[in-house]
């Protein structure tokens, strides 16, 4: 390489802009180039450059994109279960309301809420637009209500168990004989469905107005301290929007969400080990 720089004195000021330190490149594509006094060669060597690292820049597009799609399969199908269960859930507890508003669907469209979806394609965690419940049809208001809630989280933990199973049946079976662009998107979607679905859980039961959580500590409250806890949850989702903007909502629901996940990495690693 320093023999070929010693024959481009004639053409520094071309040698010094195209120039490329790929030395792969100019032995491989043009290895002669600067014994030819002509800084045309220099030209061709920058644009095969061009092209190779465009080639690099335009797959990790491809891949960046594939993912974010994977994303919107992932969020649209954990709210439309986690507010599909609560629905579920109120239904068979005497209340018909979600039947009527027409939730008690699984068309995603009908429970996105737009803020709380872009919070959980950036952040993994966020919100749905609230399943319309009256609490004055169940017979139980305390209990009824809990379990009205608990059912959203737990449909979230159900679907994302299963999402593990199915990926580590896909993982042996298929994925590790045949890679290609639709075995990595279905990868990349199994592991978004588990994940995000864990995330989306642990979020919704933190005790704090108007997540489930809140719904859930107040079956083991008193009537009084239970209303009291009602008249919160205006003011709480202003709240979380506050603290997930300013980034604090994602730093506390980390000290939760990383050891769980690590923990479900351990058993998918587990479960793969049995299988192969």
């Amino acid at each position: 390489m320093s023999q070929i720089k010693k024959r481009c004195k004639k053409t520094q000021f071309f040698y010094t802009v195209f120039w490329l330190n790929e030395e792969k490149i100019v032995k491989n594509v043009l290895s002669n180039a600067c014994l030819v006094d002509n800084p045309i060669y220099y030209m061709i060597i920058y644009i095969v450059d061009i092209f190779i690292k465009g080639g690099v820049y335009m797959e990790y597009f491809v891949s960046s994109l594939t993912e974010l799609f994977a994303r919107f399969i992932v969020v649209f199908t954990a709210i439309t279960v986690h507010e599909y269960a609560h629905g579920l859930a109120a239904y068979k507890l005497g209340d018909p309301t979600a039947k009527y508003a027409g939730r008690l669907s699984l068309n995603p469209l009908k429970h996105l809420d737009p803020w709380g979806a872009l919070c959980m394609l950036l952040f993994r965690f966020g919100w749905a637009k609230p399943v319309p419940i009256n609490p004055m049809y169940f017979k139980d208001r305390k209990r009824d209500s809990a379990i009205t809630a608990v059912a959203g989280p737990l449909a979230n933990i159900l679907l994302s168990f299963l999402s593990t199973i199915l990926f580590a049946l896909f993982y042996v079976f298929v994925y590790n004989y045949h890679l290609n662009f639709i075995t990595q998107f279905i990868y990349t979607v199994f592991v978004q469905l588990a994940m995000v679905n864990i995330s989306f859980a642990i979020f919704n039961l933190i005790p704090f107005p108007p997540l489930d959580g809140s719904k859930i500590l107040g079956a083991f409250l008193s009537y009084e301290n239970y209303n009291k806890l009602l008249t919160y949850e205006r003011l709480g989702f202003p709240m979380l929007i506050i603290l997930s903007l300013t980034g604090l909502l994602g730093r506390i629901l980390s000290l939760f969400i990383t050891p769980i996940l690590s923990l479900w990495k351990l058993t998918l690693n587990w479960l793969i080990n049995i299988l192969l």
